[in-house]
C-alpha cells in the first residue's frame, strides 16, 4: 500500500473497499465470469488436491462442528483475506476513473452511473470503468497472499506443504481475476470461503492441524478414518 502511495491517501483505501463492496448486483456478463471461475477454480482445486495427495475425501466426524466452521470460515478467511488481498492490495485502476456524474445519452438515458450501474448492459459503461492493472503488479500482489501463509501466525506444517501453497496460489489468482472481471468482492469472498471449508471439513484438511506426535502415530490413525 505503501508503495502505491496509498498511506499518503488513506480516502484511496477507503474507495476501494466501498466501491468494491457496494457492488453486489453483478450484470449477465460479469455473473458469467464469475460462475467460470468459481467453476474452474473448484475443477483445479479439487484435482490438484486429491492427485497429489494432499486431500482425502471423506464426511465431517461432527455436522454441528462443520456448521460453526461455515461460520467461521465466513468471516475468516473468507472476508477478512479478500478485503485485504483483493479489496486493499489491488488498484481501482491504472490511471482511470469512474464518472464523477451520471452519464446520460441524447434521451436522457443513463449509460453510466457513478457507482458503474447504468440502464442499459454495462458494456456502454466500460470506457469510464477502471482498467486491469499491470501484470507484474498483480503477480507481485499474488506472490504477497501466498507468503503471507509463512508468517508466524501461520505456524502450522500445513502450511509449508508446497503442495498447499501451490493450492493457495490458485485459490488467489481465482479470487484476482473474480474481483478484476466483476468489480466487486463478494465473488471472491464466496468461493474464498467456501473452497476452504469445503477442504477442511470434506477434504481432510481439519486432520493436517492436529498436532505431530513423536511417531505419528496420531496423524495416522486419523488419516486412515478417511
Amino acid at each position: 500500500l505503501a508503495w502505491q502511495g496509498a498511506l499518503r491517501d488513506p480516502a484511496q483505501l477507503r474507495d476501494r473497499l466501498t466501491y468494491r463492496l457496494q457492488h453486489i448486483r453483478l450484470d449477465p456478463q460479469e455473473q458469467q465470469w464469475a460462475l467460470g471461475i468459481a467453476i474452474i477454480g473448484s475443477v483445479l482445486l479439487a484435482a490438484g488436491g486429491l492427485l497429489s495427495g494432499f486431500c482425502h475425501l471423506g464426511l465431517p466426524h461432527s455436522w454441528s462442528g462443520a456448521g460453526k466452521q461455515l461460520v467461521i470460515n465466513f468471516f475468516m478467511p473468507g472476508l477478512l483475506e479478500e478485503l485485504i488481498f483483493r479489496g486493499l492490495l489491488i488498484r481501482l485502476s491504472a490511471g482511470n476513473h469512474l464518472p464523477s456524474t451520471t452519464i446520460v445519452d441524447e434521451h436522457g438515458q443513463a449509460l453510466c452511473r457513478p457507482d458503474g450501474h447504468g440502464s442499459t448492459i454495462a458494456s456502454s459503461c466500460q470506457h469510464f470503468l477502471p482498467s486491469r492493472p499491470p501484470a507484474w503488479e498483480l503477480t507481485l500482489t499474488l506472490v504477497i497472499f501466498v507468503l503471507y501463509h509463512l508468517d508466524l501466525m501461520h505456524g502450522a506444517s500445513v502450511f509449508r506443504d508446497p503442495r498447499f501453497l501451490v493450492m493457495a496460489a490458485v485459490l488467489g489468482l481465482c479470487c484476482q481475476e473474480a474481483v478484476l472481471r466483476t468489480r466487486s468482492l463478494w465473488p471472491g469472498v464466496l468461493m474464498h470461503w467456501l473452497w476452504v471449508w469445503a477442504w477442511l471439513n470434506f477434504g481432510g484438511g481439519l486432520h493436517l492441524f492436529v498436532p505431530d506426535s513423536g511417531t505419528g502415530e496420531a496423524r495416522e490413525r486419523l488419516m486412515g478414518d478417511q
